[in-house]
C-alpha cells in the first residue's frame, strides 16, 4: 500500500466518524439551531460537491490519457488502483441548436433540413375562456394544478 493511500484512510477514519457524530447530534437540535445547522450542511454540501467534480475531472483526464475505447460511442476505461474506471461519453451525436444556427448562417431554412415540434404553453386567460364556454368546468382546471412544493434556504443575516 502505498503512502497516499495511507494518508487517505487515516483522513477516512477521522472524518467518517466526526460526521456520524455530527448527524447524531442533530436530533437534539434546538429550534433556533436549525437554522445554522442547515446553513453548515450547505456548506458541507458544496465542499463536497467541489471535491468530488476535482477528483473526477482528475479521473477523466487520466482515463482519457491512458484509457482503451471501449464502445462504438467510444466509451473509455481503465484501471486505476483497483478501480475499473469507466468514461462514458453524454452528447455524442449533432447538436441541433448548432445545426440550425449553421443552416441560418448559410442562409438555408432549417425546416427542410431537420424536424420540427409544436410546443404547448399553459396560457391562464385561454383556460378561464375554455371553463367560460363551458368545455371544462373549474374543478377540471383546479386538478390541474401544480401540486405544493417548496424550497428551503437560509441566508447568513
Amino acid at each position: 500500500m502505498s503512502e497516499t493511500a495511507i494518508v487517505l484512510a487515516d483522513e477516512k477514519n477521522k472524518l467518517f466518524p466526526a460526521l456520524q457524530s455530527w448527524a447524531t447530534a442533530l436530533s437534539n437540535l434546538a429550534p433556533e439551531q436549525v437554522p445554522a445547522a442547515l446553513d453548515m450542511a450547505r456548506q458541507m454540501k458544496n465542499l463536497s460537491e467541489e471535491v468530488h467534480d476535482k477528483l473526477r475531472d482528475k479521473l477523466l483526464e487520466g482515463v482519457k490519457k491512458n484509457g482503451v475505447v471501449v464502445t462504438a460511442k467510444g466509451s473509455l476505461q481503465d484501471n486505476v488502483g483497483g478501480f475499473k474506471v469507466i468514461a462514458i461519453p453524454t452528447r455524442t451525436g449533432v447538436d441541433a441548436k448548432k445545426f440550425e444556427a449553421m443552416l441560418r448562417a448559410k442562409k438555408v431554412e432549417p425546416s427542410a433540413h431537420m424536424d420540427s415540434t409544436i410546443t404547448l404553453k399553459f396560457n391562464q386567460t385561454k383556460a378561464d375562456q375554455a371553463v367560460g364556454a363551458g368545455l371544462i368546468t373549474q374543478a377540471d382546471l383546479d386538478s390541474c394544478k401544480y401540486d405544493p412544493a417548496f424550497r428551503v434556504s437560509v441566508e447568513r443575516e
